[in-house]
């Protein structure tokens, strides 16, 4: 069971009540989040040396900012502004495997499009 987090506590709380991976944020400042105040990367680090199940970043990444997230600990990143707006997500996901395959630490074990709606 995955579950959305957004402190410490909660992600701890998660992680005793038996997830199997956490979806920390929002991270960056997103639209789906308009007034609302990142946490940011040192909130995602906390989180994710909190706890010893994997932590995904959500909110506000785009390809360029997916490095930063993995370097704050996080297991991969969720995407969703970006991918639901570019001319072409399957050049949008080779791009940011590219990157996460380059470093042997870190590994890509799924990877889904449903091209039937685009997302």
């Amino acid at each position: 069971m995955w579950v959305s987090v957004h402190s410490v506590k909660e992600a701890q709380e998660a992680c005793n009540s038996g997830a199997s991976a956490l979806i920390g944020g929002h991270i960056y400042e997103t639209d789906c989040k308009k007034g609302v105040s990142p946490r940011g990367l040192d909130f995602l680090s906390e989180v994710c040396n909190s706890v010893s199940i994997p932590v995904f970043g959500i909110g506000g990444i785009t390809q360029d900012r997916v490095k930063e997230v993995i370097m704050a600990g996080a297991k991969g990143v969720c995407i969703m502004s970006q991918a639901m707006t570019c001319p072409s997500p399957s050049l949008l996901t080779s791009r940011i495997l590219s990157f996460t395959l380059e470093d042997s630490s870190h590994t890509v074990t799924n990877c889904y499009y449903n091209k039937t709606s685009g997302k």
